[in-house]
Order: C-alpha cells, then sequence, then structure tokens
C-alpha cells in the first residue's frame, strides 16, 4: 500500500505482467515503427500542448481531439467525435463488441466516442481521447484484431508508446478534482482505465528506458501513486540483470 514497504529494487508487476508489457511494446515497434517511441514528444498537461482555458464545451473538445491528431500526425479532418451517456444500453449490446462496430471500417473515418460527463474535465477528455485513438489504430490492424479480448488493455498501453502515458496513468482511478484546467489542478474513484496504476507504471518506466530517459522530468507529472512504482520500475529495469 505504501512505497516504504516495497523493496526498493523489486518490480510492482509479476513476471506474467512484464512479459504483457514488454511483448505489446514489441507488436508496436513492428506496427507502428521506432520514431514514435524513441523520438516522437512526450505530450504534457501543459500550455505547450493545450490551451490554458478549458470550459468544457463539445468545441473545446473537439479542438483538443484535432490537437491530439497532429501531434500523433493523423489527419484531424478523419476525426468523427460523438457522445453518449453510459446509462444508454443501446450504444452496448452484451451480445457484440459496441465498441469495434462504433469505430468503423479500417480505412474510414476515425469515429472516437467520449462520455458526457467526462466533458468538465480536460485531463480526463485527453485520456478518454487518447485511449480511443489507440483503440481506432489497432482496429486498423488485423493481428490486434486477433487478440479482441486484449483489445482495451493494448489500448491504454499503445496510449504509453504514442506518448499520452501520463494523462491515461493519472486517469486510471477518476476521482474529483478542483478547478478545470490543464495546469492548475488537485487530485480529490470511479475506475477509468483498463490497467491499473502499477501496470502503467511499468510500462512508463520501459519507455522511459527505452528512450534513454533514466531520470526523465516529465515523471513529475505523474500523480503519486504512479510515481513511486515508476521510480521503483525504472530501478528495477536498470539492475544489471534486467538491462
Amino acid at each position: 500500500m505504501f512505497g516504504w514497504f516495497r523493496a526498493q529494487n523489486s518490480c510492482p508487476i509479476n513476471k506474467e505482467e512484464q512479459a504483457w508489457i514488454e511483448q505489446g511494446f514489441s507488436q508496436f515497434l513492428e506496427v507502428f515503427g521506432p520514431d514514435r517511441l524513441y523520438s516522437g514528444p512526450v505530450i504534457l498537461p501543459t500550455t505547450e500542448f493545450f490551451p490554458e482555458r478549458y470550459d468544457g464545451t463539445e468545441q473545446e473538445t473537439l479542438e483538443i481531439a484535432h490537437r491530439l491528431a497532429k501531434l500523433l500526425d493523423l489527419e484531424p479532418e478523419k476525426l468523427r467525435l460523438h457522445y453518449f451517456d453510459e446509462s444508454d444500453s443501446r450504444l452496448f449490446d452484451e451480445e457484440s463488441d459496441g465498441r469495434l462496430e462504433r469505430n468503423g471500417k479500417p480505412q474510414g473515418p476515425m469515429e472516437l466516442w467520449l462520455e458526457v460527463k467526462t466533458l468538465n474535465d480536460p485531463l480526463i477528455v485527453v485520456a478518454c481521447l487518447a485511449h480511443e485513438i489507440a483503440h481506432a489504430l489497432l482496429l486498423r490492424h488485423q493481428r490486434f484484431l486477433d487478440q479482441a479480448e486484449e483489445l482495451e488493455k493494448q489500448a491504454d498501453l499503445l496510449t504509453v508508446f504514442l506518448g499520452l502515458g501520463i494523462f491515461t496513468a493519472n486517469a486510471a482511478m477518476v476521482e474529483d478534482r478542483q478547478g478545470a484546467s490543464f495546469t492548475s489542478y488537485t487530485w480529490a474513484g470511479k475506475r477509468l482505465g483498463f490497467l491499473n496504476f502499477d501496470l502503467f507504471a511499468y510500462a512508463l518506466a520501459h519507455y522511459a528506458l527505452a528512450r534513454g530517459e533514466l531520470h526523465p522530468r516529465w515523471a513529475s507529472y505523474l500523480r503519486p501513486n504512479v510515481r513511486e512504482p515508476f521510480g521503483q520500475s525504472i530501478r528495477f529495469l536498470s539492475r544489471p540483470e534486467n538491462a
């Protein structure tokens, strides 16, 4: 529960989870290429990437989606942003994968869906959009369609590979926050992500070390219960036998 109860050089996740993350990164390298991992930007909750002001309007949400598309070298005009209420059961058919159907054909528009209750929090909006974009990207490749039961978890993992892991890791558990801006907030839960804090932390450590970043400055943007296992994962992966 608390960081000081963990061995300093131990790993916060088990060997099977380590292997799953490492295999995922290997697959992403083959499919999406090395440039994004090794030299792509780490996207931060700062005005370098996002506007200072955010009032939760649909137009502002669309602007954020377009910014993310440009950062990921996607075409903003290909995005289709939709909104839903999680209480509307018509969107999710228990007999089929509604998410799979809503994202459309592989070469068609990229259909992104946001739950209307998330629109008042810009950080959650970015995390959800990041997951949706990653999900849609995976659907364009047959090798991931063959692993449909893992698709949501893989989408979360892909956000780390794409440089958006700060947002999805911090939003793995949603809590009330005071203020609504990208640069001023305090954590005040509902599970949002498909990976937990420790899995995100290990994935972020794997990402950092792949980029040659032993002490990345961007780690300061991680919430404490991600930052602590992130540091632990860095130490574990830096051990000679794991390097």
